[in-house]
């Protein structure tokens, strides 16, 4: 009896010394396993602020933006985090940012590999549709923008619409009623970003 008694112990002490060599190589082979995982993965970059930039149609150059109350409905809308990350308080008058209920990103133009430059609408009341292009840095700082288009429904009497190209931008500001040309201003697009009145 003894002796069986010994035979089981020895073979629950060999099942139980197997059982915990196997869970040893088990955990050691999970914990290399891992480390392998940890070593091979690589960071996930968290998704930029910016992506609602990102997704924007890109205009191919030369082209009019005749933006109006005719042509334009203002759908998306920017949030107020959005604004604030395009810096629209720098770009916008005090009154009119402060009127603004309805600001919208259009599209985006491919100017230069140094800058990139997006086209914002904005209306400061109901009366009154701006387009503005607007060129920021990398970092989404604001180098320059300019006026592009301008339409209003009060008094209907003028109204901006501008030719953009890679070289620069001509914007002309149309009586209404005859449709003629009441000033043409063209500007150019400098290196850094900078819009400037030709020479």
């Amino acid at each position: 009896m003894l002796t069986t008694n010994r035979k089981v112990m020895r073979k629950i002490v060999l099942l139980l010394a197997l059982g915990g060599v196997l869970c040893g190589l088990y955990s050691c082979g999970s914990k290399t396993d891992a480390g392998k995982e940890r070593k091979g993965h690589s960071k996930v970059e968290p998704a930029s602020p910016y992506r609602f930039v990102d997704v924007l149609p890109v205009k191919p150059t030369p082209f009019v933006d005749s933006t109006s109350f005719d042509s334009y409905e203002m759908k998306e809308k920017l949030t107020s985090e959005q604004v604030a990350l395009l810096h629209l308080d720098k770009i916008v008058s005090k009154d009119d940012f402060l009127s603004t209920t309805s600001f919208a990103l259009r599209y985006r133009v491919n100017l230069s590999s140094q800058f990139q430059t997006v086209v914002v609408s904005y209306l400061p009341n109901e009366n009154e549709l701006y387009t503005l292009l607007v060129n920021y840095d990398r970092s989404f700082h604001v180098i320059d923008f300019c006026q592009i288009a301008y339409d209003e429904i009060a008094e209907n009497f003028l109204r901006t619409e501008s030719t953009i190209s890679k070289d620069g931008i001509v914007v002309t500001d149309l009586e209404c009623t005859t449709g003629t040309d009441v000033t043409k201003v063209t500007t150019y697009i400098a290196a850094s970003g900078k819009i400037r009145a030709s020479r």
